[in-house]
């Protein structure tokens, strides 16, 4: 029986369920921001932020790219 939350997220997952930093959407732990923040980092920033997480995760350079990627987030959403 799937016990989730309207987010998609099945019974352990739920615990891993946290404010999205940059509106009141929910993201899933180990994500930068919801899906829908997400889509406002450039794709550059976006491929960027992924590569260092497969190469180097929780590095001074992967978490520059975080803290890039949810300042990207909010000038876009500024913008609106």
């Amino acid at each position: 029986m799937l016990t989730g939350t309207m987010n998609g997220t099945t019974g352990g997952d739920a615990k891993r369920v946290t404010d999205c930093p940059t509106c009141s959407g929910k993201k899933k732990k180990d994500q930068v921001s919801c899906l829908q923040c997400w889509r406002l980092v450039p794709e550059d920033l976006q491929i960027e932020i992924y590569k260092l997480f497969e190469r180097e995760r929780g590095s001074q350079n992967h978490l520059d790219a975080i803290d890039r990627g949810v300042e990207a987030i909010r000038e876009r959403q500024a913008e609106n």
